[in-house]
C-alpha cells in the first residue's frame, strides 16, 4: 500500500491492496501455501518501498540489497533487481547522466553485496562447487528441457488454474495496463507499472513451466494495475456526476466483485479444513501421511542415525528430526531430461551405499517423481541394496531383501523367501528352477521336459 500510493495514489494504493489480498488467497495459484516465491515478492516490495527516495545513498544501497536478497531466494528475481537499479537512476536529467549512473550504481552494489555474501559463505562451507553447479549448470539445463512449442499450451492450462477464482482481478489488472497507455497518468507511474508487469513476466517465462505459483511474482502488480482499473473508472464517472458519487460509485463496484469472489469461493475460504484443502489441491502427495511417516522414523532410529527418502518429501526428514543421508533430498532433477541427470543418479547411489541408510522411504507417488520423463526402477533397485534385512544390511553386489533375512545377489531371483541360486535363477512360483528347466503350473520340469495342461510331460 505505501508503494502504491505514493505512485498511484489512494484510491488505486487501496483497491490494488485489497485486490493482491484476494489474489494472494487463491488456492489455485498455490498462493495460500509456503514458496519460495513468497520470499521474493517479500524481498521485492521491500526493496521498492525502501528507494522511495532515490536520492538518499543508503536507501539505494539498502534497496539493492533487498533486491539481491530476491534473488537469493529465486534466480526468476534477476528481472526485478535490473528493474530496481533502472528506476534507482531514473530521476531529473538523463538516465545516463553522472548522477544517473551513480545511482544506480549504488543499487548495483547493493544487490552484489547480497550475491557476494551468499558467495563467501558457500565458500566458508567448502561447497562452492557443488553451488555453481546447481545455480548456474544445472539451472541453465533445468531450463532447456521444455521446448518453445510446448509454451502456448502450457500457459494456457496454468491460467486456466490460475484465474479459476480470481479471472475479475486478473483482467482487470490487464485492462489497467490499457489504462494507463490511454487515459492520463503521470509519467512516473506508467514507467514503474509497466516496468514491474515486464519484470515479473520475465520472471515468470523461463523454462516455459508457467507453474500456477510462479504467477504469484505477478500478483502485487496485478493487484495495482486493477486499482488502477477503478480510479481511471473513477475519473470517467467524475465527468457526468459529483465527485463524491462517483468515488462511492467506484469503491461499491470494487466491493460487488470482492464480494462475488468471496462468497463464490466461501467453501475453500471458510469451510474446508485444512485436511481437505490439502487433499484437493496437492491429491495424492503425502503431505497428510508425513507426519505420522517422520513419527515413525523418530521413534525407531537414534539421532546419529541417517534416513534416504527417495522421492520428493523432504519433511519427512524434518518430522523425523533425523540427517539426510544424501543431498538430493528431493528427486525431481534426477528424473528430468537434462544432461546432469545420469551423473546425479549416480551420485545418489553411491551416497546410499557408501552411508547405508537406517531406513529408506520410498514414496511411490508420481507427483512425487515426475517419473513419466525417465523411469526410477535403478533408484528403486538400489535403495532394496541398503536396506535393512533381519538385522543386516545388503551392500554392493546384492540385489535386495528377501524374506525378512536373506539378501539375495545381483541378478538372482526370490522365490518364497529364499533366494535362488547361480544353477537355478529361475523362479517357478515359490521354486527355483534350473536354467534349462521348464516351469508348469508353479513346478519345475527337468531339462528335455515339456509342460502338458499344467504337468512335466
Amino acid at each position: 500500500f505505501i508503494w502504491a500510493r505514493r505512485i498511484a495514489g489512494q484510491l488505486a494504493a487501496g483497491i490494488g491492496t485489497a485486490a493482491f489480498a484476494l489474489l494472494a488467497l487463491d488456492g489455485w495459484s498455490m498462493a495460500v501455501f509456503a514458496h519460495a516465491t513468497h520470499f521474493v515478492v517479500l524481498f521485492v516490495l521491500a526493496g521498492l518501498v525502501t528507494m522511495r527516495d532515490s536520492r538518499r545513498t543508503w536507501r539505494l544501497v539498502v534497496s539493492g540489497v533487498l533486491f539481491g536478497l530476491a534473488i537469493v531466494m529465486k534466480q526468476q528475481a534477476i528481472p526485478f533487481a535490473a528493474l530496481g537499479i533502472w528506476l534507482g537512476m531514473r530521476g531529473d536529467g538523463s538516465i545516463l547522466s553522472r548522477d544517473a549512473i551513480k545511482r544506480g550504481a549504488l543499487v548495483a552494489g547493493g544487490v552484489a553485496i547480497s550475491l557476494l555474501s551468499l558467495v563467501a559463505a558457500m565458500a566458508v562451507q567448502g561447497v562452492l562447487r557443488q553451488f555453481w553447479h546447481w545455480t548456474f549448470e544445472y539451472a541453465a539445463a533445468y531450463v532447456s528441457t521444455t521446448p518453445a512449442s510446448m509454451a502456448l499450451p502450457i500457459f494456457s492450462m496454468a491460467w486456466g488454474y490460475i484465474t479459476a477464482a480470481t479471472a475479475w482481478w486478473w483482467y482487470l489488472g490487464l485492462m489497467g495496463a490499457v489504462f494507463l497507455l490511454a487515459t492520463e497518468w503521470p509519467r512516473d507511474t506508467r514507467v514503474t507499472a509497466l516496468g514491474l508487469l515486464i519484470a515479473a513476466a520475465l520472471a515468470i517465462v523461463p523454462g516455459y513451466f508457467f507453474r500456477p505459483h510462479y504467477f504469484i511474482l505477478a500478483m502485487p502488480v496485478i493487484g495495482l494495475l486493477a486499482g488502477i482499473t477503478f480510479a481511471s473508472a473513477d475519473r470517467i464517472f467524475a465527468r457526468s456526476m459529483r465527485a463524491g458519487t462517483a468515488r462511492l460509485l467506484t469503491i461499491s463496484l470494487a466491493g460487488a466483485i470482492a464480494v462475488i469472489q468471496v462468497v463464490s469461493y466461501r467453501h475453500f475460504l471458510f469451510e474446508m479444513t485444512p485436511t481437505e484443502i490439502v487433499r484437493t489441491l496437492y491429491e495424492t502427495n503425502p503431505f497428510l501421511e508425513a507426519p505420522a511417516i517422520g513419527q515413525y522414523l523418530r521413534d525407531h532410529t537414534r539421532p546419529e542415525d541417517r534416513i534416504a527418502v527417495l522421492g520428493s518429501e523432504p519433511e519427512m526428514l524434518f518430522y523425523a528430526d533425523r540427517p539426510t543421508a544424501t543431498g538430493y533430498i528431493y528427486m525431481y532433477p534426477l528424473t528430468e531430461r537434462q544432461p546432469y541427470a545420469d551423473e546425479m543418479r549416480q551420485e545418489l547411489i553411491q551416497d546410499l551405499q557408501r552411508v547405508k541408510p537406517r531406513f529408506v522411504v520410498l514414496v511411490d507417488s508420481s507427483t512425487s517423481w515426475v517419473a513419466n520423463l525417465q523411469p526410477v526402477t535403478r533408484l528403486v533397485t538400489c535403495a532394496n541394496t541398503v536396506t535393512a534385512c533381519g538385522g543386516q544390511q545388503c551392500g554392493p553386489g546384492y540385489g535386495g531383501c528377501c524374506g525378512e533375512t536373506n539378501c539375495c545377489e545381483t541378478g538372482h531371483h526370490c522365490c518364497g523367501g529364499s533366494c535362488c541360486e547361480a544353477d537355478a535363477p529361475q523362479c517357478c512360483g515359490e521354486d527355483c528352477c534350473a536354467a534349462d528347466g521348464v516351469c508348469c503350473g508353479g513346478n519345475c520340469c527337468d531339462a528335455g521336459s515339456s509342460c502338458c495342461g499344467g504337468n512335466c510331460c
